[in-house]
């Protein structure tokens, strides 16, 4: 997939490959998906972009590449929260530190 012309950023039922990835804790292909994605800060259904699932599910190493390639820490979900808030609230210490 990451190899071919397919486009990185296209949605499928409102999300796109790395929100499925962040979505589901699947850390590792998350990290290569960020390192092609052109939309970081794209938002699903629920208002959420990946850094708000990467805060909740605690993927913490890729907390760092996310912001690298200009996630919005402040973007606010259709709750109301950020992905600080989220990680506070699942107790992802180490991603509230770095966020």
């Amino acid at each position: 997939l990451l190899n071919t012309n397919v486009e990185i950023d296209a949605k499928q039922d409102g999300l796109t490959a790395l929100h499925w990835a962040t979505r589901y804790a699947h850390g590792r292909v998350a990290e290569m998906i960020a390192a092609r994605a052109k939309c970081i800060n794209t938002v699903d259904e629920l208002g959420c972009t990946p850094l708000h699932w990467v805060a909740r599910n605690g993927l913490t190493d890729l907390t760092t590449i996310l912001l690298a390639k200009g996630a919005d820490h402040n973007a606010l979900d259709n709750e109301g929260m950020n992905p600080l808030e989220w990680a506070a609230q699942n107790e992802n210490l180490d991603i509230y530190a770095i966020i």
